[in-house]
Formats: structure tokens, C-alpha cells, sequence
């Protein structure tokens, strides 16, 4: 077993696991609750046309991003296509997560293509702070489910 095989058995636990990943949150959410905002970040700044401060649209997008920037980051001097993350505001939920599937497909291919050799603890901190990203936003995906589940006192 190569030395980033580690990070990616991580990387696809943080992605997948059944209970506790992004995918698992994100299972079955609609359009309608993605876009809802809880009252917190009703006041929080809005950047136009992106989704709500907060919103699980906002944070698939967010995500989205950032995988696309690590994987260019990640590339150095080799090259790399960027993952297609359409423009804020111009895509459907539906099409954010397709775009945050491609973005997360195309950040473990370039991790896969590490050497252990390139593997400093530059990388590997670098490598854990992806890992520990997807987590962060899966947990705030998570209560923004259930705060939706809760509004209005339902």
C-alpha cells in the first residue's frame, strides 16, 4: 500500500461513509430545502446570485469550489483540467451536485497520482485539511437538515 492510499481511504470515508459523510447528508434533499436559510444567517452578507448564506445549496457550492481549487493546487506543475463548477447562481441544486461530484472525482484522481516521494508534510497536511473540509461542512449540512425539519416549530 502506497502512503496516500491512506488519505484516500479518508478521503472516501469523508465522501461515502453510510452515516457520516457528505453523501449521507445530502441524500434526498430537495431543491426547496436546499435553498432554505435558518433565521442565523438571515443576516449575513449575500454575494449576488450566489445561494443563501448557510443554505445546503450554499455549502455544495462552497464545497464544489474549494475541490476545484485543491485539485489545481494539488496538480503543481503537472498538468490538470479544473473540474467544471458552473458560476453561482446559474445552475439548479440538481446541477450543483453533479458539479460537486465531478469537483470531488476530479480531486482524488490528482491525489491518487501523488508519489509517495512528492509526499511531505506540507502535502500531508494539506491532504488532511481536504479530508477534515468535507467533514466540517457534511456535520453543518447535517443541522441544517435538521433545523429544517424543525422550522416553524414543526
Amino acid at each position: 500500500m502506497r502512503a496516500v492510499d491512506a488519505f484516500l481511504l479518508a478521503l472516501d470515508d469523508a465522501w461515502s461513509h453510510d452515516w457520516e459523510s457528505l453523501m449521507s447528508v445530502l441524500k434526498g434533499v430537495t431543491e426547496e430545502e436546499a435553498v432554505w436559510q435558518a433565521p442565523c444567517y438571515r443576516h449575513e452578507p449575500r454575494v449576488p446570485g450566489a445561494p443563501p448564506p448557510g443554505s445546503i445549496r450554499w455549502q455544495v457550492v462552497h464545497v464544489a469550489e474549494c475541490k476545484a481549487s485543491y485539485t489545481l493546487r494539488l496538480c503543481g506543475n503537472r498538468e490538470a483540467r479544473s473540474p467544471d463548477v458552473p458560476p453561482l447562481g446559474t445552475s439548479t441544486f440538481v446541477q450543483d451536485l453533479a458539479a460537486l461530484h465531478e469537483a470531488h472525482r476530479a480531486e482524488r484522481e490528482e491525489i491518487a497520482a501523488i508519489p509517495d516521494a512528492e509526499l511531505t508534510p506540507a502535502v500531508a497536511d494539506f491532504l488532511t485539511n481536504i479530508i477534515r473540509h468535507d467533514i466540517w461542512h457534511a456535520g453543518q449540512i447535517a443541522v441544517a437538515r435538521r433545523l429544517w425539519r424543525k422550522r416553524d416549530g414543526r
